[in-house]
């Protein structure tokens, strides 16, 4: 089941509240994995503590604008902007973030199937000093085949909560 991304998401669309659900896998062992959330943590690590937090609570607003319809895209602002499509994946959108030097970024999908819901596939931290552009490419599409291949998994299964009527 693949949903075919609108022209506009539900991160710039205000007058509703969603919710982020970040994706969460369940082993074959039955255990269930947070991965997304494990992913972000990794993520926002850093030398010292005030700036790990600091970059938690940076990520906690772009994602509070985005659950509220109020992300900034390139059409916004001509500086930084907070979502933006995924062009190799019409399925998913990507939060930016950027605190000095250091870039996060989240691929989320917006199934139709749970028009409140906002749901978290992949999170890392996005390295670019000292590599060419086309390393950074490489490393960015690499990241966004795992979040799509988890889409694609776990949309076949409605994320895990069951049929949809």
């Amino acid at each position: 089941m693949t949903d075919v991304q609108t022209s506009v998401s539900r991160c710039v669309t205000p007058g509703r509240q969603y919710e982020m659900h970040r994706l969460n896998v369940q082993l074959a062992s039955g255990e269930i994995l947070a991965i997304v959330d494990e992913e972000l943590s990794a993520a926002i690590q850093s030398s010292t503590r005030d700036e790990t937090l600091m970059r938690y609570q940076e990520f906690k607003k772009l994602q509070e604008r985005a659950c509220l319809g109020q992300a900034t895209t390139k059409r916004d602002t001509r500086s930084r902007h907070d979502l933006d499509s995924v062009r190799t994946e019409p399925h998913l959108w990507e939060l930016r973030l950027q605190v000095g030097s250091w870039l996060l970024r989240q691929y989320h999908a917006e199934p139709a199937e749970f028009p409140s819901l906002l749901v978290a596939v992949k999170a890392y931290s996005k390295e670019v000093q000292g590599k060419t552009g086309q390393e950074i490419t490489d490393e960015q599409d690499s990241e966004i085949a795992v979040g799509a291949a988890r889409y694609d998994r776990e949309s076949c299964r409605h994320w895990g909560w069951g049929t949809v009527s």
